[in-house]
């Protein structure tokens, strides 16, 4: 009698012990699982936070040179210069569509926000308080895509 409650002693602790591995084992798993999904959420944010920054950046500076070399509305050149300053202008305009085109985490956005669309009307403009407004109106277009898309909460201050 008391060699098979021994056994059965012996029995339910190898049981409990494989069992207790196994859960543990379990529990380690889903931690694992649930430590990777945030940290690919997070790394997902990262880069898309990256490409608006870059996309913005790249759109800004393109602006600033499509209107200072603007064969309607910037500096005056020389007719000889004229044909410079028409390249130049043309460079960033063509810079603010290739940035725009090879967005890849945040493509989405910008095909729904027709941004590249806005952009060509913009470097299309050839009036100066026009070509500013369509900036103004596209720049917090995405500023506010952005803020939704990565999901940061609170109100957006009046831009200039």
């Amino acid at each position: 009698m008391q060699q098979i409650s021994t056994h059965l002693a012996i029995t339910v602790a190898l049981i409990g012990g494989l069992a207790g591995a196994v859960v543990s084992g379990l529990v380690g798993l889903l931690l694992q699982y649930r430590l990777f999904s945030q940290q690919r959420k997070q790394w997902l944010l990262d880069k898309k936070t990256e490409e608006y920054r870059d996309l913005l950046r790249t759109l800004a500076s393109s602006v600033e040179r499509m209107a200072r070399y603007s064969p309607d509305f910037g500096m005056q050149f020389t007719d000889k210069r004229s044909g410079e300053m028409l390249v130049v202008f043309e460079r960033a305009a063509s810079k603010g569509k290739a940035v725009i085109q090879d967005r890849i985490f945040v493509a989405h956005v910008m095909a729904s926000c027709e941004i590249l669309d806005r952009w060509k009307a913009l470097a299309g403009e050839r009036d100066m308080n026009k070509f500013w407004d369509y900036w103004k109106r596209l720049h917090r277009e995405i500023i506010e895509a952005a803020r939704k898309d990565l999901k940061v909460k609170g109100n957006l201050p009046q831009l200039p």
